[in-house]
């Protein structure tokens, strides 16, 4: 479910979504973990706005609505490229296809034994 105006011409590069019944944490997490995508998850600093959005989309049921949806922003920088790639990544959540094992503690989703190596190398490195 993608957020906001349907209509292209009418966006910037930013896409609110989310992938049906994957959770905004897991996404968020797989894409950052396991893509090296950087995106945010929640309500985006906009909790009065995202409740519309979210409503709109899933119905007034409280089950029925999410508590937040995942941010992609492109910029001038990004190319064909980095949306090929995004869209390969997006594809791995939906298809539940991650490696990585992942858990919620504190309100975040933690990732296990994901793919990349910087986390395993800052860990490492650390005192005490």
């Amino acid at each position: 479910t993608i957020y906001g105006n349907p209509s292209p011409e009418a966006r910037l590069g930013v896409i609110s979504f989310n992938v049906n019944g994957v959770s905004e944490l897991m996404t968020a997490a797989v894409l950052s973990e396991e893509g090296g995508l950087a995106v945010r998850n929640g309500r985006f600093c906009a909790h009065i706005y995202m409740d519309r959005l979210l409503r709109i989309h899933h119905g007034e049921a409280a089950a029925d609505v999410p508590s937040g949806a995942v941010r992609a922003s492109f910029g001038v920088y990004n190319d064909d490229s980095d949306v090929d790639r995004f869209l390969e990544q997006l594809k791995k959540v939906r298809d539940r296809a991650w490696v990585g094992r992942y858990h919620v503690k504190g309100g975040e989703m933690m990732a296990e034994f994901a793919s990349r190596c910087a986390d395993q190398w800052m860990e490492s490195t650390r005192e005490g």
